[in-house]
């Protein structure tokens, strides 16, 4: 009946269900036997209406939760129902039984008969063993015998099952659920496991989530706890650290790229001057000046990188950097006309017509904007030789240069300066200023007087510069007629921008001989300031004393560096010790410091003395006498003053006072010679004696002691005509006064005698010269120098001198910035004992230990010398150039036109050294060598002259010029360093009017050397890495290269080839051949 008014399934089930009400039934709740009774009767129908409740309740569980048979069997023993929380656990373990599928009733039916296997519950549900026995420990006994344990299952599977983490693991997310704080460390560990459960893409994604969070927590901490401003921003971290603090999963970078941003941001900071301690001369070199072109995008360094290292790849010879004028000239007349012999051969003269007005340009003046030559460019001026003068300017770029060799696109064209330009005595500068070129010249205009009659010279300095266009500005013009006159005598021109206050120093001075070591004379000096106004340049004989190496001579031309720094001395008082009374003090009389770091100038030092006060113990009456003869007498002799450490005057008469006396002694220390000087000072007037017989009663000795000075009650008495009696004055003694040779009128009874003063010795007085770091690194006595002593004054106050003379001492650091302290100590006698201590800040331009100069030879030939190398700046065979194009194309673009030779450029010798082809024995484990000079500036020094590599099956031949540099005027010095080391050094010495290998110094020779020669060469062929490299690889190269390429455009493969050929010339039998020097001799 049940399981028909229930639809139930199966009477088992009704039966179940009935002992399930039964077996848990509520208060109230009538059993099922007592039902049907009350059924029967008809009775209490609310109880009725309670049990049919109960009963439709746990149908509706059994259909909700689609129970068993089986389920039932085990949930009616009394599995109870009355909570929410029940009612869920026996949802949960419906759920662990659905999860054995098939073999559900094989699990019931073990759990019905009281125990169930782990083992048959493990594989019907599909679970790990382990899984599920690391479950059964957390979540109930591992021996089941009840529904309920089931129950507890599916909870903690679907942990496992969601975050994929051992069963173990939960312990620690209970314990933190439990903790009201937990420790970072804690709670760290908990979140790692978690992680451990995620695939890939789930942790990303977590991790996207918490990165920012936890970044933006790092950086609050960092800003209150390590730059301990917790009101900062996140920008402030990045502006600090140089690294961005926003990465996020939407900005995502490489620890690479972080850094390369890094240090991006760092240089553009620097360069934009929000660095401090930058170094300017550092922020020259030319990485640094490209910094906004190129390199401070990836871009486009990685794109001029690929054209420095693999310019195979995008080498196109029409389009390329560096272009000179005239090669855009004719490259436009051949675009725009036929290709043909006409046109191409007025092209070519042309180009050499330009070429020939430029190739031998006289180079007057240069500037070099940087201050280590080895980097930045050198800038030059260059005129024409024929009237009127043109002037045009060029640049050269160091940082192309090796070994004094430029690479070709080292330097700029030659172009033309279109201002009116009118230089005095070729006074012509270029400088770079306020990032521009600029020019400076001294212009001279003649006019009348006042009277119309004579004519009068007026001299101005013009200032332009370059504009962005090319054009010129208007010059600045700063009149110096009142400080230079048309007989100034060999005037030259210096002049140098400074970067630490962006102003222009300008001299003009008179030039010195070649081996002139004084500072020239100044004519005149100009400041000019960032508002282009000009003021006296401050200390300016002292900045040329430091650049004394960069000023013209009579016969040589200097190139000018960049000024880094500005002269500046600044001496101040420090402190005071000893006697405060003596005033001491030190005067620097003025300072000047050359490049070696020598500190010059003329200290004096000065004391105060009042003699009344030093010589208080000396009566009034005769202290003027005493002093005068203490200064008189060790003119030549050595006196000291003494006097009794105590006296007493005893009158025996009336004659003489009571009163008080005072004795001195001028005491001789090499021997007994003294002099005595008394005072009486009586109470009231007295009757003061001309003079005493004064008798030692010790001793027995006398002497005569005559008035000086007396009025009222004061007598001083000196002795007779300075007349000295050895042995007279001694300690303890008491000395009697006769009036003449009668009984005694006084007795004065003296203590022991008392050295009082010595006289002023140039021994006392010192100068202690202390560098920054505490140590004295040079002493220097009064008695060093020769200095006289001053003597003491006699009745007033007077300051003494000490005068040092001219002094120069090597400072401590080769800084052009630098503190020393000056200390000046005098220690006499007491009170004569005093130290002032001065600190000397110094501060002096910083400018190239290197000096460029330009030279012209007798022949005509310029050339540039820096340190050992030299390049040669002009070439004298333009015009045969330009006769050989009359003949032709061919003429021009052979060999032979590319040998046409030079002369030397200056003072030196050829030479070839033939190199024996590699051994490794010799050469070590690489082919590359060295050539290198040495003792060419000074002793030791060593400077590399090429490099290169042998060859592996024939000889290698290496043709040089040294240049002779004076220092060492009687041998040159080469070797070779290999990969196994420097061999041994060669010496050339004069023959003749050239030079000869000295076989008796190392033999002549060293390892791998095969042969010298070429000492009697006297001249070269055409110098493809001097100034005008440029245009001979234009003219070799480029061209022919530039025509090609347009006859292969215009499918000219016959022209084409023709062109190609003046490059590279097949043979008929073998590899061909080269025919551009620079390709074939494999010095490109």
């Amino acid at each position: 009946l049940i399981t028909a008014a229930m639809q139930l399934e199966t009477p088992e089930q009704g039966e179940s269900l009935l002992r399930w009400l039964d077996n848990n039934h509520r208060d109230r709740i009538p059993l099922t036997r007592d039902f049907w009774k009350m059924l029967m009767d008809n009775t209490t129908p609310d109880l009725q209406a309670r049990w049919c409740e109960a009963l439709a309740q746990r149908v509706l569980l059994i259909r909700t939760l689609a129970l068993t048979g089986a389920e039932l069997q085990i949930l009616s023993k009394g599995a109870p129902v009355s909570t929410v929380a029940e009612l869920r656990e026996i949802g949960e373990f419906h759920r662990m039984v659905n999860r054995c599928g098939e073999k559900a009733g094989d699990v019931l039916e073990q759990l019905n008969s009281g125990y169930l296997e782990q083992g048959l519950l493990s594989k019907a549900s599909g679970i790990s063993y382990i899984i599920f026995m690391s479950v059964l420990k957390i979540a109930a006994s591992t021996h089941i015998t009840s529904w309920q344990q089931l129950a507890k299952l599916p909870a903690y599977l679907d942990i496992v099952d969601t975050l994929h983490i051992l069963p173990e693991e939960f312990t620690s997310l209970l314990t933190i659920t439990e903790k009201t704080a937990p420790t970072y460390e804690e709670l760290t560990t908990v979140a790692g496991k978690l992680q451990a459960g995620l695939n890939e893409q789930q942790t990303q994604q977590m991790q996207n989530q918490l990165e920012p969070r936890r970044s933006e927590a790092l950086s609050g901490e960092y800003r209150a706890l390590i730059m301990k401003k917790p009101l900062a921003s996140r920008d402030d971290i990045w502006r600090e650290l140089l690294v961005d603090g926003k990465v996020s999963a939407d900005i995502t970078t490489t620890r690479l790229a972080d850094a390369i941003a890094g240090i991006q941001l760092y240089i553009s900071r620097t360069i934009a001057g929000d660095e401090p301690g930058a170094e300017s001369a550092v922020l020259e070199r030319q990485f640094f000046k490209e910094w906004d072109i190129y390199n401070k995008r990836y871009s486009t360094w990685a794109g001029v990188s690929q054209l420095v290292y693999y310019p195979e790849n995008t080498i196109d010879p029409t389009i390329r950097i560096g272009q000179t004028g005239m090669m855009n000239t004719m490259l436009e007349q051949l675009s725009q006309s036929e290709l043909n012999s006409d046109t191409l051969e007025n092209g070519f003269r042309q180009y050499l017509t330009t070429f020939e007005q430029v190739a031998n340009l006289k180079v007057v003046s240069g500037y070099h904007d940087t201050i280590d030559v080895n980097e930045g460019n050198t800038w030059f001026i260059g005129t024409s030789q024929t009237e009127p003068k043109k002037y045009y300017w060029r640049k050269a770029d160091h940082s192309k240069c090796q070994y004094g060799r430029f690479a070709a696109n080292a330097w700029s064209d030659w172009k033309e300066i279109t201002c009116a330009i009118n230089p005095y005595q070729e006074m012509v500068r270029p400088v770079i200023f306020r990032s521009l070129l600029y020019l400076l010249w001294v212009e001279e205009q003649i006019r009348k007087d006042e009277d119309g009659k004579k004519d009068i010279s007026a001299f101005s300095v013009k200032l332009t510069h370059i504009k962005y266009d090319g054009s010129w500005a208007s010059p600045f013009s700063y009149d110096v007629t009142d400080k230079l006159k048309s007989t100034s005598q060999n005037p030259g021109l210096y002049c140098s921008a400074n970067l630490d206050d962006n102003t222009l120093t300008i001299a003009c001075y008179k030039k010195g001989k070649d081996q002139d070591t004084t500072t020239p004379a100044l004519y005149f000096g100009l400041c000019i300031q960032q508002d282009m106004s000009g003021t006296d340049a401050p200390k300016l004989t002292d900045t040329l004393a430091i650049v004394k190496s960069q000023l013209d001579t009579v016969s040589v031309v200097k190139v000018n560096t960049l000024m880094s720094g500005k002269y500046h001395t600044e001496f101040s008082l420090v402190s005071q010790g000893g006697n405060q009374s003596l005033n001491l003090s030190l005067s620097p009389g003025g300072f000047s410091i050359d490049k070696d770091y020598i500190l010059t100038f003329k200290p004096e030092a000065y004391i105060t003395i009042d003699p009344n006060k030093l010589f208080h113990y000396i009566g009034d009456a005769i202290r003027d006498r005493c002093i005068e003869d203490f200064n008189y007498f060790n003119d030549d002799s050595d006196f000291s003053i003494y006097s009794p450490e105590n006296i007493k005057l005893q009158p025996l008469n009336s004659d003489i006072p009571d009163g008080d006396a005072t004795l001195t002694v001028l005491k001789k220390e090499t021997s007994q010679e003294n002099f005595q000087y008394l005072t009486i000072t009586g109470k009231t007037s007295w009757n003061i004696p001309e003079g005493f017989i004064c008798k030692n009663t010790k001793n027995g000795t006398s002497c005569l002691l005559q008035i000086d000075n007396s009025w009222d009650t004061h007598a001083g008495y000196y002795p007779y005509d300075n007349s000295s009696i050895p042995e007279f004055s001694s300690d303890a003694t008491k000395y009697t006064l006769h009036p003449g040779f009668s009984e005694p009128d006084a007795e004065l009874n003296t203590g022991k005698l008392i050295k009082r003063a010595e006289p002023l010795r140039t021994d006392n007085i010192c100068l202690d010269f202390i560098a920054s770091n505490g140590g004295v690194f040079e002493f220097i006595k009064g008695s060093d120098t020769g200095m006289s002593a001053p003597k003491y004054p006699v009745s007033s106050t007077e300051t003494l001198p000490f005068s040092f003379g001219s002094l120069s001492l090597k400072l401590p650091n080769q800084d052009n910035k630098q503190t020393i302290t000056i200390k000046v100590s005098y220690t006499g006698m007491e009170p004569l004992v005093a130290s002032t201590r001065y600190q000397l800040t110094l501060e002096t331009p910083k400018i190239s230990e290197s000096v460029i100069s330009l030279h012209t030879t007798a022949d005509g030939a310029q050339y540039m010398e820096w340190d050992a190398y030299r390049t040669r700046l002009n070439t004298l065979f333009a015009r045969q150039l330009i006769e050989r194009a009359n003949n032709g194309i061919d003429a021009v673009l052979s060999p032979e036109t590319q040998n046409l030779r030079e002369p030397k450029p200056g003072v030196g010798t050829y030479v070839t050294l033939t190199l024996k082809p590699y051994d490794q024995a010799i050469h070590g484990s690489d082919r590359k060598f060295t050539i290198q000079r040495g003792d060419i500036l000074v002793d030791g020094d060593i400077y590399p002259v090429i490099d290169a590599a042998v060859k592996t099956k024939t000889s290698t031949t290496v043709n040089l010029f040294i240049p002779h540099l004076g220092y060492n005027d009687k041998q040159l010095f080469l070797r070779a360093h290999f990969q196994s080391g420097d061999k041994n050094w060669i010496k050339f010495i004069p023959y003749g009017n050239g030079w000869k290998l000295d076989t008796s110094y190392n033999n002549g020779t060293f390892p791998g050397l095969e042969s010298v020669s070429g000492l009697s060469q006297p001249d070269e062929p055409m110098d493809f890495s001097g100034a005008n490299a440029l245009y001979f690889w234009e003219l070799f190269y480029y061209t022919p290269m530039m025509v090609a390429m347009r006859l292969l455009q215009e499918q000219d493969f016959t022209g084409a080839n023709l062109w190609l050929s003046y490059i590279w010339r097949p043979a008929a039998s073998g590899a061909g051949d080269w025919r551009v020097r620079p390709l074939k001799e494999d010095t490109s």
